[in-house]
């Protein structure tokens, strides 16, 4: 038997009456049947599911289906380069970027001047530092030449959040991420840090929002499901908080998404800027297990509740 099967048993069976053993065999037959791995089995609880409900849980086996059914991914080479998806996007980007070619430093003079910073960054997405570059006119050709030559050519505007993101952390962008299949917006959450630096996997922390109101409608958790009722550095209360601008973000959204009709199911991320919603990312392989925590945690939805 697997060390760490029996380790995931052994620490559930101490949260529950449920013997070691018993949560060891339901497991097996679990993933036998419904292909449900030991992380999902840990993260959705499963061990209280009923068959019937492990079932119907959206897990990686199922999201992947999904994803080769309803989706291109000759999208994917455009999602990943910056250069090719600010041009493909920039009707909805709310800030304005530039691509260094080696030959526009006239462009590049223009693109800074009045500026305080900037930021930079490599067209591939996959490289994903990001560069403050306080603006010194004097130098300017200097710096053209050193972010060319480190290949941080994708330039842009820094984004001033909207006031109500930016207390709950203004030490990071929060963005609103949708969940879209077919024609229709089918869930929406928000996530931030937990910490004063940008979000990550490790430190982020989500919170469902009402898709007919843009109000925050539960608690924020992380993917350990620790509950957080206020915002750990700045205290900010976090349950109740409106979206600013949310029918025009949901617009923008169904906008993006008419764009590439050949994707059906995506996930879009917006920040909210004090000029309104803009587009962040684009991403045609939907993060499945955020959505679906946030679904069981807050409202006991399964898939065939989300995807009708």
């Amino acid at each position: 038997m697997p060390q760490n099967i029996y380790k995931v048993a052994k620490t559930l069976s101490s949260r529950t009456n449920i013997k070691t053993i018993k949560i060891i065999n339901d497991y097996l037959h679990t993933h036998l049947k419904y292909h449900i791995s030991l992380f999902e089995y840990q993260l959705f609880d499963c061990y209280k599911m009923s068959s019937s409900e492990k079932e119907n849980l959206l897990t990686n086996y199922i999201n992947q289906k999904l994803i080769k059914t309803y989706n291109n991914q000759s999208l994917k080479e455009i999602i990943t380069t910056r250069h090719k998806f600010n041009k493909k996007f920039y009707p909805f980007l709310n800030y304005k970027w530039l691509e260094l070619n080696g030959d526009n430093i006239t462009d590049f003079y223009e693109f800074i001047e009045n500026k305080e910073y900037i930021y930079a960054k490599y067209d591939l997405k996959t490289k994903n530092d990001t560069k403050k570059i306080k603006i010194d006119l004097k130098n300017y050709t200097y710096v053209y030449n050193d972010l060319y030559l480190s290949k941080m050519t994708i330039l842009e505007s820094v984004i001033k959040q909207d006031e109500v993101l930016e207390r709950l952390n203004p030490n990071n962008l929060s963005f609103i991420r949708f969940i879209t299949f077919k024609d229709d917006i089918i869930f929406s959450y928000l996530v931030t840090s937990k910490e004063d630096y940008e979000v990550t996997a490790s430190n982020q922390i989500i919170a469902s929002i009402n898709l007919d109101t843009g109000l925050i409608d539960s608690p924020f958790y992380d993917l350990e499901k620790n509950i957080y009722e206020e915002h750990p550095l700045t205290k900010s209360p976090l349950l109740w908080l409106t979206i600013p601008k949310w029918p025009r973000t949901k617009r923008l959204v169904s906008r993006i998404k008419d764009t590439i009709p050949d994707n059906k199911y995506l996930q879009i991320d917006i920040v909210m800027t004090s000029d309104g919603p803009s587009l962040k990312d684009i991403s045609t392989c939907p993060n499945y297990k955020e959505f679906q925590l946030l679904s069981l945690l807050n409202h006991q939805k399964l898939i065939k509740d989300i995807f009708n």
